[in-house]
């Protein structure tokens, strides 16, 4: 299994861990709690949708940041990271989550 960790591109005081979630996974991405600090887990087979541009890895990034922040609501996490893409300048990935619809 392949593992990889570096400091989030949007807040380098979150670090994100790349790993496979499996066939099965429901979700690119999550935040969990460790040693009372916020963890992006990422699924690593993300980078491998035909979809899949830099401007989509900053909008999950950017949501699950915004867990961190807001909580379990997912239209507070939502909200806070259009707010934020569009304060750093991510235009394209503030368009993509906008786009979404979930607020």
């Amino acid at each position: 299994m392949t593992v990889e960790r570096y400091p989030c591109p949007l807040d380098p005081t979150v670090q994100v861990v790349e790993l496979p979630f499996g066939e099965d996974a429901q979700t690119h991405a999550m935040i969990v709690m460790c040693g009372g600090e916020g963890v992006i887990l990422l699924n690593e087979n993300l980078r491998e949708e035909p979809w899949f541009t830099p401007d989509h890895l900053n909008a999950v990034l950017a949501h699950e940041l915004g867990h961190l922040i807001m909580g379990e609501l997912e239209e507070a996490a939502e909200r806070w990271a259009i707010d934020k893409l569009g304060e750093l300048g991510f235009t394209a990935a503030q368009k993509l989550l906008i786009d979404r619809g979930i607020v």
